[in-house]
């Protein structure tokens, strides 16, 4: 073939590129990332397309295609996939359309000419698709709700559905959403000419490659050219280019199975860090392939071999649920510790428990961890404020000293503790923080501090049903004594936020008087299964002394929950 013939290039409309004719099957490359549009990249495309419906525009160009001719005459995508999926998706849903207002030759036509066509003559022979996905249960899923007589549920249960699917299934919904809000604002709308003007008047430009290794630059060349590919996928075409897909395949399906619902760029960071520290989405592949050669079978072998366990290991950092093998106290203890870093948002120690899976480290020790986590999340982070990126670089060390099994637990337990602020800091953090309405987090707190109060009793504070209670309203009812105590509403509102003004209600309480006078409040909180409750009940007004004197109270119960109870916990 002449250097001239390896990459042809075709300015073509829509109806042109997504005709189903013989040698124009679209196939999705195992190499590519799965269909993952979102919302806002839908709505940008249907906007676009059908901006022409009614306008005086020529044309909506739709920019380059890439396109490798394999052996058997089909078409693989390397660069479209995404903008080709979603074309389709709003094909099907004019198609459907179309169906249910009578139209059903025009319907049937648009079927035929861009999705599926059936051989009657030949019962045989197999369906010829426009678009071909690597795996076969994402085709029939596809063809099922494209079909023209499949009607959009939007109570339709995807459960069962992977990734792929799902977004398949949640870009059809929008889209359906997305033509109705459209039908709207055009009456009478004509769907005929509403399709014409889309597959007519949008342009592309296709490039097609007669050799896979071209197509496979061209796809990488966007990540140089300002186009952002996911790393995931740049790496695993590496993997495919040096090993071949009939190695990569199997175990990359692991590698995404893995992974499902998860977010790779933070799998492929941890990864990382593990031998590199701390990694930047920029140098990923970099500090992946470390001195590693991507051409190099035994060095892609490898890292194909690490990516597979770090998967498997950062599926349990991520769900508790994936656990297992471990016993029942120690799994209960890292599912509620897990849950708890949740509630708190906290990530960055991500990459450490990596490392110690890695190194087949005790659950034991791996709670030990979490506990000092958690309690570095808690004052520094949420009572201090302190912007958790703080201590990525810190911890990042902590992982890769762990995975080169040059720091112990007990030495990582002490060196995550001696980040913690002091007590004193702690106390005045939590003196002058302001807890909005609502919060999960200080009603963990507050639980976990009235049950240390009351670990020398039965009484427990469950995590079910308590509310974060305002003593002093969050809106005081007009010409109430919260008024004449509280006249001005800066000072009301540094007050009612205040620790000293929140407490909790027991699980049995009646708390029907949330924005009564304290006088009406205080007959209930003297009826309360909590200690805390029935102190209130003793005092007789409730002004900026009683809170900031309550504040000092339930600060110091705080700092010795920690101090003497939750550093000590196993």
């Amino acid at each position: 073939m002449s250097y001239t013939e390896l990459v042809k290039s075709d300015t073509k409309n829509l109806d042109t590129y997504l005709k189903l004719q013989v040698d124009r099957t679209f196939l999705i490359p195992f190499s590519q990332r799965n269909y993952e549009w979102g919302k806002p990249e839908v709505k940008r495309l249907f906007n676009d397309l059908t901006s022409l419906y009614d306008s005086n525009k020529e044309y909506h160009m739709l920019n380059f295609f890439t396109l490798y001719h394999d052996d058997d005459n089909n078409l693989r995508i390397f660069d479209g996939q995404q903008r080709t999926v979603t074309c389709m998706l709003i094909l099907a849903v004019i198609a459907q359309n179309l169906l249910r207002q009578g139209e059903g030759e025009a319907s049937t036509q648009i079927k035929k000419d861009f999705f599926i066509q059936h051989d009657a003559l030949r019962t045989n022979s197999e369906n010829q698709r426009k678009l071909v996905f690597d795996s076969d249960a994402d085709n029939t899923f596809f063809y099922k709700v494209t079909d023209n007589n499949f009607i959009p549920d939007k109570d339709y249960d995807v459960k069962e559905l992977n990734n792929n699917q799902k977004v398949i299934y949640n870009n059809l919904i929008y889209t359906n959403d997305l033509f109705e809000s459209f039908s709207k604002k055009h009456k009478d709308i004509d769907l005929k000419k509403l399709a014409r003007s889309i597959l007519d008047k949008t342009l592309l430009v296709e490039f097609d490659a007669y050799e896979e290794d071209i197509a496979l630059n061209m796809f990488e060349s966007l990540n140089n050219t300002g186009k952002n590919i996911e790393k995931y996928y740049v790496l695993k075409n590496d993997m495919v280019k040096c090993l071949g897909e009939a190695k990569v395949k199997p175990t990359w399906n692991k590698i995404d199975s893995a992974l499902s619902g998860l977010d790779h760029k933070s799998f492929l960071i941890a990864t990382a860090t593990l031998t590199k520290g701390k990694t930047s989405e920029s140098k990923i592949l970099e500090h992946l392939y470390s001195d590693k050669k991507t051409n190099n079978k035994t060095d892609m072998n490898q890292l194909l071999d690490l990516l597979l366990k770090s998967s498997e290991y950062f599926l349990k950092i991520c769900n508790e649920n994936q656990m297992t093998n471990y016993n029942n106290r120690d799994l209960l203890k890292y599912k509620n510790y897990t849950n708890i870093i949740r509630l708190f948002g906290m990530k960055q120690h991500r990459p450490i428990i990596l490392a110690m899976l890695f190194q087949k480290r005790e659950l034991t020790e791996i709670n030990a961890v979490l506990n000092a986590v958690i309690e570095l999340a808690i004052k520094n982070f949420y009572f201090d404020e302190q912007k958790a990126n703080t201590i990525e670089t810190k911890f990042t060390d902590y992982a890769r000293d762990v995975y080169s099994s040059k720091l112990n637990t007990d030495s990582l337990i002490e060196k995550i503790r001696k980040l913690c602020i002091s007590d004193n800091q702690l106390k005045e953090s939590i003196k002058q923080k302001q807890f909005p309405q609502n919060n999960s987090k200080i009603s963990f707190i507050l639980r976990n501090a009235y049950n240390y109060e009351y670990r020398n009793n039965e009484l427990e504070v469950s995590s079910s049903g308590n509310d974060v209670e305002h003593i002093l309203p969050q809106t005081p009812k007009e010409h109430s004594q919260w008024l004449n105590w509280f006249p001005e509403g800066e000072e009301r509102n540094k007050y009612t936020y205040n620790i000293g003004n929140l407490t909790l209600w027991h699980n049995n309480d009646n708390r029907s008087a949330k924005n009564a006078e304290f006088n009406v409040k205080r007959k209930k909180y003297a009826q309360s299964g909590l200690k805390e409750n029935r102190d209130l009940a003793q005092n007789n007004k409730w002004t900026s002394s009683e809170i900031e004197t309550r504040a000092d109270h339930l600060a110091e119960i705080i700092c010795t929950t920690f101090s003497e109870y939750w550093a000590k916990l196993e």
